[in-house]
């Protein structure tokens, strides 16, 4: 009688040995099943921790990749966590959430924040937005270049706004004086919201 090699087992009666199945393991001809968080291939002689952004129930072969909106910060996890409001995961295997920029916010599992809609703000990493204060307003997502841009040509007379939305680039328009300008209006509103305070964008920033 011979003792089936390491990464094999045998059932009463057998004549030979065979491979460990998946999501088992097989010690001296003994097979013993893997638990939540851990997984073998076939032909195992033990189970291994799944990696970070993954896990496994009991039994699995393999681990997965947790699901967008969730994650998995820790080896071995035999669960994916939800995403906490005002954060988000955006791809499978994520192994932690990212907080919703200021201007937006995301709800528990998002996948994507969604901007705050006009009269109402938001700080980074909320849940929802607030309505503005009185004697406050915010007419616009001021985190999104494509609503400054249009914000900024909105403000020019309409042949001239036209040229510029035609004729000028935008790594012309976004000039270090007007991303300075924007810079230092977002960091001086705890809100990070425009309309809080005249922005004034400098000449220079615009080429006739």
């Amino acid at each position: 009688m011979s003792v089936c090699p390491d990464g094999s087992y045998s059932s009463v009666g057998s004549v030979s040995c065979d491979p460990c199945a998946g999501g088992h393991y097989c010690v001296n001809g003994v097979k013993g099943l893997c638990e939540a968080g851990t997984s073998a291939v076939v032909g195992s002689n033990s189970c291994s921790g799944c990696p970070l952004g993954t896990f496994s129930s009991n039994g699995y072969p393999v681990c997965l990749p947790c699901q967008t909106g969730t994650f998995a910060s820790a080896e071995g996890s035999a669960e994916c966590t939800k995403c906490p409001p005002g954060t988000y995961a955006s791809s499978m295997g994520s192994v932690a959430c990212i907080q919703c920029p200021a201007g937006k916010y995301a709800s528990s599992s998002a996948t994507t924040c969604y901007s705050c809609p006009t009269g109402t703000y938001s700080g980074k990493g909320y849940a929802q937005c607030t309505n503005c204060p009185s004697g406050t307003y915010a007419a616009s997502h001021p985190l999104d270049p494509l609503h400054v841009l249009i914000a900024l040509l909105a403000r020019m007379p309409t042949q001239q706004g036209i040229r510029h939305a035609h004729n000028v680039q935008m790594d012309s328009l976004l000039h270090p004086g007007l991303l300075g300008a924007l810079s230092a209006h977002m960091e001086s509103t705890a809100m990070g919201t425009l309309g809080t305070s005249v922005l004034t964008v400098p000449q220079a920033s615009m080429r006739a």
